[in-house]
């Protein structure tokens, strides 16, 4: 039977009453049973619409199921929380309908009146199911039920493993929906597939006007997505059938959609309009995976007599039929889409190794070693690529070294893309004068009016700092484009720090970047990071804090290497079993002292 929808008044309690009792007929229920069926959830119905939405306007929906055992009436409302089987029932409960008290009514008629009462909360709603056997099963009944046991085992079964052998994706799909009209002898039919919040036309087909789009027909479907909710509001999407049955999780069954009250049928209306047809009957379906998650619909349309060729309602035996296709269907279908998801993965990971590749060509192959002097790095990305990097080459002929450290503001691949980039204008245009004098502003300066003409859309900037050592006096000319400062060591521990001399990389357009100079002593440490030391985060999202890299780094220091696989095992030791959070990377370059020199 069609879903009815009614608002969540006491006036519609005559239409849900009206309901059950013809589903009660159509059951064959006796009379007493079908007016207890109805009393049950006549109470259950205005214990919904008094504690539910007296303060709101809601809707309620009653859905008749018959097999061959049962009649199951499912009445749901999106109200407020209300297990009506935590109330106990009323004084006056053999009072009339009328005359009884509303409110607190418990579960008392349903309990009493059904041969067994369910409630659950589903999402935003609440469920009620009541259920009746249906008195001695007939004949018939049982006759049908051999057939529908027949067909699931000679026609739905092989159906299932012939659709599972299918290989290609579209082809699958086609079969999905030509195999479920062929059981129910129906004309035509769609198959959406769920992406997001939306419906997708994958399949159309209707064999009376022999229309074939989607698939492997090369035709795309006329249609756009149809979405699930209310773009301005965001309410559920309940006037659409396909979009409901999504929504909801269970089948539509309507007998004439130009006489379906609750759903909005016009696109269909006009479609007949337009290839002069006329579409009477439908059943809706959903495809669900494991999970119970929908992930699409399958709906048909005008389902033929075989005898007769005229359009027929979907009966009960055609329900079943297709629900038990739909269900092997799924199944399929979602394995192959989980399968054809791990493609793309692997595909997607297999260019992030090679992006990986790509981005550790960046980084230099050996740091230079001046006499005197000891250069070491570390980098750790957090994921496959990394927005940090460091580098290191010498300038002027090898009288001098230059020394980068940055951090891009994103992570992932974007921010490796941005670091690429970054990385190459820096060293471009540090190794322009490589034989006179360098201006040590420009390259940062270039960098950044180079970025700001051609990526501003991007909405990427970068935290740098870029010096250039001069090892034979121990002189540190440098820009701190808004980097975390790096920390001058010296025999007493930490000695200074190196602040900020302009803002990050890619920000404001034609800024004047300063540059400040520092002179080291033999035994002096320059300690460059990025902030992925100090926010390193432990399995509880605990920061491991500059204070306490600092606390590291007022140790002795013997060597930069020695220093810094101090710091990262004490970050391992910190972030413990956590995922990493972000890219660590560290510099160091150490004067020796002239003993070691």
């Amino acid at each position: 039977m069609e879903t009815l929808i009614v608002p969540a008044t006491l006036d519609s309690l005559d239409s849900i009453g009206h309901y059950v009792l013809e589903a009660a007929d159509a059951a064959d229920l006796g009379k007493k049973a079908a007016y207890r069926l109805r009393l049950a959830v006549d109470e259950i119905a205005t214990n919904a619409i008094i504690h539910g939405h007296a303060d709101r306007q809601g809707v309620l929906c009653v859905r008749a199921d018959i097999d061959q055992k049962f009649l199951t009436i499912t009445l749901e409302d999106p109200g407020e929380p209300y297990d009506p089987r935590q109330t106990p029932p009323p004084d006056n409960i053999d009072a009339s309908l009328e005359d009884r008290q509303i409110g607190g009514l418990g579960l008392y008629l349903a309990m009493a009146g059904v041969d067994e009462f369910l409630y659950e909360r589903v999402g935003d709603w609440n469920r009620n199911i009541f259920v009746m056997n249906r008195a001695g099963a007939s004949v018939e009944n049982s006759l049908q039920s051999n057939k529908l046991a027949y067909d699931l085992t000679h026609v739905i079964l092989p159906i299932g493993i012939a659709l599972s052998g299918e290989k290609n994706f579209d082809r699958l799909l086609e079969r999905i929906l030509t195999q479920a009209q062929s059981v129910c002898n129906a004309e035509g039919g769609t198959l959406y597939l769920r992406e997001g919040d939306c419906l997708r036309f994958t399949i159309m087909r209707n064999d009376s006007l022999h229309l074939a789009t989607g698939g492997t027909t090369g035709r795309e479907v006329p249609y756009s997505l149809l979405s699930l909710y209310d773009e301005t509001t965001g309410t559920s999407n309940y006037h659409n059938v396909a979009s409901y049955v999504a929504l909801r999780g269970h089948s539509i069954n309507i007998p004439d959609i130009y006489n379906a009250k609750y759903f909005d049928f016009s696109g269909t209306r006009a479609f007949d309009q337009k290839n002069r047809y006329r579409s009477i009957s439908t059943f809706t379906t959903p495809l669900k995976n494991h999970d119970g998650e929908v992930i699409g619909v399958l709906q048909l349309l005008n389902a033929k007599d075989p005898q007769t060729g005229q359009v027929i309602p979907f009966n009960a035996y055609m329900q079943q039929l297709v629900e038990a296709l739909a269900s092997q269907a799924a199944v399929v279908l979602n394995n192959r889409i989980l399968l054809e998801r791990q493609k793309e993965l692997l595909r997607y990971e297999h260019e992030l190794q090679i992006g990986q590749q790509i981005q550790a060509s960046f980084l230099p192959n050996q740091l230079p070693q001046p006499f005197g002097w000891e250069i070491t790095a570390a980098f750790h990305p957090a994921r496959e690529v990394a927005g940090d990097f460091y580098d290191a080459f010498y300038l002027e002929d090898s009288r001098k070294v230059c020394l980068v450290i940055a951090d891009v503001c994103d992570k992932g691949v974007g921010a490796a893309l941005f670091m690429a980039l970054t990385r190459s204008l820096i060293r471009a245009f540090a190794e322009l004068n490589k034989g006179g004098e360098m201006d040590l502003k420009s390259p940062v300066e270039l960098t950044n009016d180079y970025v700001m003409r051609n990526h501003l859309q991007a909405n990427m900037f970068v935290t740098l700092f870029f010096a250039v050592l001069d090892p034979a006096i121990g002189l540190l000319t440098y820009v701190n484009s808004g980097h975390n400062p790096p920390v001058i060591i010296g025999a007493t521990g930490v000695m200074a720090r190196l602040e900020p001399t302009g803002p990050a990389v890619g920000m404001f357009p034609h800024i004047a970047f300063e540059a400040h100079q520092v002179c080291l002593e033999p035994g002096d440490v320059l300690y460059a990071f990025t902030d992925g030391v100090t926010e390193a985060r432990d399995s509880n999202g605990s920061f491991f804090t500059e204070k306490r890299l600092l606390q590291l780094l007022e140790q002795p220091v013997f060597s930069a290497a020695a220093l810094l696989s101090r710091i990262e095992e004490s970050v391992r030791a910190h972030i413990g079993a956590a995922d990493p959070f972000d890219d660590i990377t560290m510099l160091a370059a150490r004067w020796k002292p002239g003993s070691e020199a």
